[in-house]
């Protein structure tokens, strides 16, 4: 039976001026609050989020991507949340369906086991706007208080220890994200501040093998090829330990051949 389902949007930002309206407005139509937690912007970003009529909230940052996101939740009154990035949106399209399918979803009576997460597509967007990566994400997901983020960097949402991670599969609902194209990398140096948000990560935990993954990805990006091959290599050893998501394996494995194809076609030309 349909019902009215409460839904929150939550993000965090920083100097996001460019992008605010497009990330509270996509959304506006399906939400009955929008959180935005400030980490230390220096643009209008608050300003514009105040006039659109979001709930503003400041916390200090302290490199922990996660610790920002769980503050933003603590702050949602729905049963809901959509989490998603400032460079992040869903299509109106996509928005209608989400909230038939939530609708659908009833409300979990004691002891049973109803889906908790919305699995969908993370379409990454060049900076010409055409995909070139599609990821499956879990950013939609109830408002429970055993769901927290985790990690410092490439957080994830996690279950409790022991929890059942249920999901419903939404394969015609897309996210998309601008974040990533080579323009922006450069205006906002995203790279060097997650090469040594990643470094930090992997000085505490050396066997973070995701953490290795994502760091070989932003040095094959950032040009630094050598350090990209040994952090990969190193993602690499976390399959039989199991220790490595499936698709970050394959990706790890992508970037490395890609590197190598490349440097062994310079050598032979030279």
């Amino acid at each position: 039976m349909k019902r009215k389902v409460k839904i929150s949007q939550c993000m965090i930002v920083k100097n996001e001026e460019k992008n605010i309206r497009r990330a509270l407005t996509w959304a506006k139509d399906i939400v009955f609050e929008q959180i935005v937690v400030d980490t230390g912007s220096i643009d209008r970003t608050v300003e514009i989020a105040e006039e659109m009529g979001a709930k503003v909230y400041h916390f200090q940052w302290i490199d922990d991507f996660a610790a920002a996101k769980n503050y933003a939740i603590e702050q949602a009154s729905g049963e809901w949340i959509v989490f998603l990035d400032a460079d992040e949106y869903m299509n109106k399209e996509d928005t209608r369906k989400l909230v038939r399918l939530l609708e659908r979803i009833p409300v979990p009576k004691k002891g049973e086991k109803l889906p908790l997460f919305i699995r969908c597509a993370l379409v990454q967007l060049d900076d010409n706007g055409k995909p070139f990566s599609v990821d499956p994400q879990d950013r939609i997901f109830r408002n429970r208080k055993d769901l927290r983020y985790q990690g410092r960097i490439h957080e994830q949402i996690q279950m409790p220890p022991g929890g059942r991670f249920t999901f419903i599969q939404a394969e015609n609902l897309s996210i998309f994200h601008t974040g990533y194209g080579n323009n922006v990398y450069a205006e906002t140096g995203k790279l060097q501040r997650n090469i040594e948000m990643l470094e930090r990560e992997l000085e505490q935990d050396p066997d973070n093998y995701m953490a290795w993954s994502y760091l070989g990805d932003a040095q094959k990006a950032s040009g630094d090829l050598e350090g990209a091959k040994i952090s990969y290599r190193k993602a690499l050893e976390g399959k039989n330990s199991g220790n490595l998501a499936k698709q970050r394996y394959y990706d790890a494995r992508s970037g490395l051949k890609q590197i190598l194809t490349g440097t062994k076609r310079k050598a032979e030309s030279e």
